[in-house]
Order: C-alpha cells, then structure tokens, then sequence
C-alpha cells in the first residue's frame, strides 16, 4: 500500500479514535456538560479535517427548533448571526438534504460548501454542520469520518435527553411526593376532626336522651296525676325533637360533603316575619340581646321555612357564643338589588383570623379562637349555613376586622330557587 494511503488511513483511525474519546469516555459523561462534549467534538473535527467552522446542533421530540451546542471556528459577528438564520430556517422547514449546499461564508462573504449530516434518523435529535472551502467537500473519507461523528453525536443528543428526562422525572417524584404529604397531612387533620366531633356529638345526644330517659321513668310513678303526665309526654317530645334535630344536621352535612346538596322544600314565606319569629324564640334562649333591624316589610318569596329558621339560629347562636358578653347582637333584614333578600348578623368581639375565614365553611372545621375558648361545638354549623343558602340558589360570607367585631350575610332569591340537587 502506498505511503499516502497508509498516512490517510492512519489519520482517519486517529480521528475515529479522537471522536469516540471525546465523546463516549464515562469519566467526560461524569465531568462534563453535554456543550462541553459538544464543544469539543466541533473543535476535533474543525482542526483534523481542515474545515472552515462546525456546529453540533441537537434537538428533541420535546423541541420544534435545533440548538447550537458545540461550535468552532465561528466569531459572533453579523454575518454569523445571518448565516444561523438561514441553517435554523433551513433546519425548521426540513430542507436538509444529503448533499452539501453553497452559502455565503458568515466571515468573508465568499462561497463555500456547508454538509449537513443527520443525527438520527432523518435529523431527528439534530445535525452536524461542516463546511470547508474545498470544492470536492466532502471526500469519501471525510462522509465517512462525518458518519461516524454523527453515530456518537446521536450518543450526546440521547444522554441529554436522558438527562432532561430524569430532571423532568425528579420534579414530578419531588411534586408528587409533596402532594402526597399534604395529603397525608390533610387526612390526619380530617381523622382528628372527627374524633373530635364523633366526642362532642356523643355529649350532645346524652343530654337530651338521657332527659327523655328520665321522664319517661316519672311517667310510671305519676300515672295518676294528668297534669304531670302531659308535662311529662311534652318534654319527652321536646327532647326526642332535639335528638332528631342534631341527626337531621349531621345527615345533611354528610349530603353537603358527598356533593349532594341538602334537600330543601320550597313554600311561600314573609322573611320579615319568618326573622322576627326566630329572633322571639332565640330571646327566649339568651336573653333580650338581639336588635332587629327591619329595612323593608314587603319581603315576601319562598323559601324552605325550616332550612331558614335553621340558618337564623346557627349565626345567632354563634353571635351569642363567640361574640362579646353581654354586647348587643345585631341582626338586619333588607331587599338587595330588586328580587334578593339580605339577612346579616352583627356581633362585637375579637375578629376571626384572615387564615380560619377561609376554612370557616367547611366540614369539622373551628377557628383557633373557637378552640381556645373551651366552647364546645361540632363544627358543621356554617357549613349547614352555606349548604342551605346556596340550596336556595343564595350566598353566605363573613367579615371581620378588628375594632368592628363579626358579620356574617347571607343574600337570598325572594323566590328561592330549588339548586339542592
């Protein structure tokens, strides 16, 4: 064999051997970027094959466009900046093709022969870009040394996106992993709350069964008197009515939470009158702490009579048992707007804190002060409040600011509107 092709062949092995170290040794995967690698490999090729400039552009599925990764012999200038408009054109519209094209060099203006070679197949994890000034760009040996280039180019491009996938992966584990913890979280929060009403509710029903139990003991010993029987027969009554009316809350807060909507029956109704008689019942309860304040009389729509009284008297009760003792509770009725009914109540007092206002609602849920003040309480009361309001198709909020105590109005249809489904 000649000494020529004997030195020619023993280049391109050299060159080969080059091209694999630079981009297959494991220790440059460990210590070196993926520019890094490319970088190098434009730079090996640009001084062995004598060529103008190369760039290793890679791209990916996750990608419409090439990048630039590896270059050398290029000089940010102008003309660059032009000639990497035309390849990036060339490139996002697929006119590549397996011959080399005549462009414009980007750092004399001459003409000079650009090679894409693929990597992948068809372009598809990018291109090598080569380009020299020679005419007969590329020789047989150089496509082949190209071809091997872009085999271990392919490499690169499959490990950075390897590496992207990983990255991609370890923030959706990290994320996940976070929403499982707030979930976790969020289940021990919700087992503690209703331990915690599983106890209040087992002391609530005591009393009056255990009041129920007791006269209906008495009712045998005073069967001979009549006076006494029936008031013993009215307590029982009243007592069993209270039992019912505490299971009838706990049942519609487990509709509320299945999604289901508390089941409303929808009749005429003078709200002014229904409130007045509300407010005369609770006095009875609490004293003469409430003041009425009647902004329309001519309040008359439908609505559930029993979910409203409801209503009426868990924000007048909570008034009563989180609000300033002794301090006036007030509680307004107007019209809102032309065919909407607005019902607020007023309580002095510390104010509830920005963070519970928004958790007020729901299920099991107790502020903080709630806690601390040793009042007992299931935690379903505003919850019932705002499944019933909005069965009526209406709206329930909460404003509390220190110095101006808590109100709480709730906004109904005058002609409710069934939405309980």
């Amino acid at each position: 064999m000649p000494t020529a092709q004997n030195d020619e062949l023993l280049r391109l092995q050299r060159l080969t051997r080059d091209i694999k170290v630079v981009t297959s040794l494991p220790s440059i995967w460990v210590h070196y970027t993926v520019d890094q690698i490319a970088n190098s490999l434009a730079e090996t090729l640009h001084q062995n094959l004598n060529l103008e400039f190369t760039c290793v552009y890679l791209t990916s599925s996750h990608e419409n466009s090439m990048k630039a990764y590896g270059t050398s012999g290029l000089v940010q200038t102008e003309r660059l900046t032009h000639f990497s408009a035309i390849v990036d054109a060339s490139l996002e519209s697929g006119e590549l093709g397996p011959g080399p094209r005549t462009l414009p060099s980007p750092l004399d203006g001459r003409e000079i022969s650009v090679f894409f070679t693929p990597i992948g197949n068809n372009f598809k994890n990018g291109a090598l870009m080569t380009s020299a000034s020679r005419p007969d760009f590329p020789s047989d040996s150089e496509r082949l040394i190209l071809d091997i280039a872009s085999s271990q180019s392919n490499v690169v491009a499959e490990y950075k996106w390897a590496q992207h996938e990983a990255i991609h992966a370890q923030g959706l584990a990290e994320e996940n992993s976070l929403r499982l913890a707030n979930i976790v979280l969020q289940l021990e929060s919700e087992k503690e709350l209703r331990e915690r009403f599983v106890s209040a509710l087992t002391h609530d029903l005591r009393t009056p069964l255990t009041a129920a139990k007791m006269s209906a003991q008495l009712l045998s010993r005073k069967a001979d008197d009549p006076k006494m029987v029936q008031m013993l027969a009215i307590r029982i009554a009243k007592n069993m009515d209270r039992s019912d009316h505490m299971i009838q809350d706990l049942l519609d807060a487990n509709r509320i939470k299945a999604g289901e909507g508390i089941p409303i029956h929808l009749q005429a109704c003078n709200f002014v009158g229904l409130i007045r008689e509300s407010i005369s019942l609770l006095e009875q309860l609490y004293g003469q702490r409430f003041v009425l304040r009647v902004a329309c009389e001519d309040a008359v729509g439908s609505c559930d009579i029993g979910a409203m009284e409801r209503v009426i008297e868990n924000l007048a009760s909570n008034a009563v048992k989180y609000g300033t003792p002794g301090t006036p509770i007030t509680v307004q009725v107007a019209r809102h707007q032309e065919n909407w009914i607005q019902l607020s109540v007023h309580n002095e007092g510390s104010p509830i804190p920005p963070e519970d206002q928004e958790t007020l609602f729901s299920q099991f849920r107790r502020t903080v002060s709630a806690d601390s003040s040793g009042k007992k309480g299931w935690g379903i009361g505003l919850n019932l409040v705002r499944g019933i309001t909005e069965a009526h198709g209406g709206n329930v909020s909460v404003e509390s600011i220190p110095g101006n105590g808590t109100l709480f109005t709730v906004q109904l249809p005058l002609n409710g509107k069934d939405l309980s489904s």
